[in-house]
């Protein structure tokens, strides 16, 4: 990469398309740029609050994970509280637009899958399944 009076010139060598947006969107996450449905958003100050930032230091990089932990930080402590994946997925949205305000609940909600397994099994929330699949989140 190099920076001159005309701009920045980047140059990526790639075998097809799929790796040089793989390429692209690794070199703009080391700027602090995260690419999410094609936009980008600087997401460094997003509002994660500081025991967020202490307790999960990947949240730089895994916005949605930060998201997630944030908002069962703030709304569902203990079990009684917990909440469905659907109704934590609103949450997320409302609590981070400026992160999710192109995606649908239905991705949101799709997308807390993932994490939130990775985040159960570093024990910093907790999931369970009703007979129908159904997830649920909360923290202690």
């Amino acid at each position: 990469m190099s920076t001159n009076n005309e701009g920045i010139t980047l140059t990526i060598k790639a075998k097809d398309v799929a790796d040089l947006r793989d390429k692209l969107v690794s070199q703009l996450s080391e700027l602090g740029v995260r690419i999410v449905d094609g936009e980008a958003i600087e997401k460094l100050e997003v509002g994660f609050p500081d025991e967020i930032k202490e307790t999960y230091p990947k949240y730089k990089r895994n916005y949605h994970s930060a998201a997630m932990l944030t908002v069962l930080h703030e709304r569902h402590i203990g079990r009684d509280n917990r909440i469905s994946s659907r109704d934590l997925a609103e949450e997320m949205k409302e609590r981070f637009p400026e992160l999710f305000h192109r995606v649908s609940l239905r991705r949101i909600s799709w997308g807390n899958i993932f994490p939130g397994s990775q985040l159960e099994e570093q024990r910093l929330l907790h999931i369970e399944r009703d007979k129908n699949k159904k997830r649920f989140y909360w923290v202690e």
